[in-house]
């Protein structure tokens, strides 16, 4: 299967794997009817065999969607994800009225919506809402949340806020109209994947989720205030950085050793506080400035041979120690400082809502 980090795949290579795959699929499918009227030990090994080939679509669409040696290759891309992308609308549309496979839908809704990001469709956003609505579903069922399909894992991570804002080079230009929408859907389904996250608290997928869908929300809001000039959208912006920052902090207070909810942590302290300094929320922006360089002084501290990871470090270093020597210009926002760990909410709950 292929690695995001390998060689740049052929058209042709890559095409044959998949159709390899999606072909095995259809065998397994097939032949899961057959035995299933045998016994019930072959209907598990069945079953459990379309999984694995599922995971392997799964896998390779991801790498398709993350392999950066095809930044400059979009339209190589597109041709390779094609048949990802009818393979999983595809099995939505054949399997959504099947309760027992409701797992599963959810998660090729999750991924259809990230190759339809990637590719520009305009229907990205709506194919999103539509996943997490299904997970609202799979939540009134007998199932056990830890097992259901994360949005970060397979959507959000996969593409970058702006393929979902479809403002990136080669994707169908949208009209003011079209990103408010997209604006007000993710809100949406950011309200949606809140109530998740208090209904099972103890589930860490459903906090990272809502932190990315926070994080996307607030690029989107950047985009909608480029479009009209409307200072509410940078606020939008700003609160949805903070907003994903204190989920975060529930989640690094609980999992202090996880790299990842520690950089993602990073990016918005960062992002919170170059838009407050830009409103001469000078005293918050160095709190939350104060607080990354804290979380990447132990990012740096765990991979000294990062050279990446160093510079960085440096970079905030050095930015933050401008801020604290420049004259200030006005009063700070109080209701912006970073949320420390320690007056978080309680243990596996996300923060409120601002």
């Amino acid at each position: 299967m292929l690695d995001p980090s390998s060689q740049t795949p052929s058209r042709r290579g890559s095409r044959v794997v998949l159709f390899s795959l999606l072909a095995a699929l259809a065998t397994i499918a097939v032949g899961s009817t057959v035995v299933a009227l045998r016994t019930r030990e072959n209907l598990t090994r069945s079953q459990q065999d379309f999984s694995q080939a599922m995971d392997a679509v799964d896998r390779y669409s991801a790498a398709l969607l993350t392999n950066g040696k095809l930044k400059e290759k979009e339209s190589v891309r597109r041709e390779l994800l094609q048949p990802v992308l009818e393979y999983y609308q595809g099995f939505v549309q054949t399997h959504s009225g099947d309760d027992k496979a409701l797992r599963a839908v959810t998660s090729a809704q999750l991924h259809l919506a990230a190759v339809q990001a990637k590719m520009g469709s305009k229907t990205s956003v709506a194919t999103l809402s539509q996943g997490v609505a299904l997970l609202n579903r799979l939540a009134e069922t007998p199932a056990d949340p830890q097992t259901f399909p994360s949005v970060q894992e397979s959507a959000l991570k996969l593409v970058t806020p702006t393929d979902w804002s479809g403002l990136k080079a080669g994707a169908t230009s949208l009209s003011q109209q079209e990103i408010l929408t997209r604006y007000f859907t993710f809100s949406a389904t950011g309200s949606s994947m809140t109530a998740l996250s208090k209904k099972y608290p103890q589930v860490v997928s459903f906090r990272s989720d809502l932190a990315g869908l926070h994080r996307t929300m607030a690029m989107l809001s950047s985009s909608a205030a480029a479009l009209t000039s409307m200072p509410t959208f940078r606020q939008q912006s700003l609160a949805s950085w903070l907003q994903s920052r204190d989920v975060l902090e529930t989640l690094v207070r609980d999992q202090s050793a996880n790299v990842d909810f520690k950089t993602r942590l990073v990016e918005a302290l960062v992002s919170a506080a170059k838009i407050q300094k830009g409103d001469g929320a000078r005293d918050a922006a160095i709190a939350n400035d104060t607080r990354a360089v804290e979380l990447r002084q132990q990012l740096a501290a765990a991979a000294p041979a990062d050279e990446a990871l160093q510079k960085d470090l440096a970079t905030l270093q050095n930015e933050l120690e401008k801020l604290k020597a420049a004259p200030v210009a006005a009063k700070a926002s109080p209701a912006a400082t970073p949320a420390k760990a320690k007056e978080s909410p309680a243990a596996g709950e996300p923060a409120a809502e601002k």
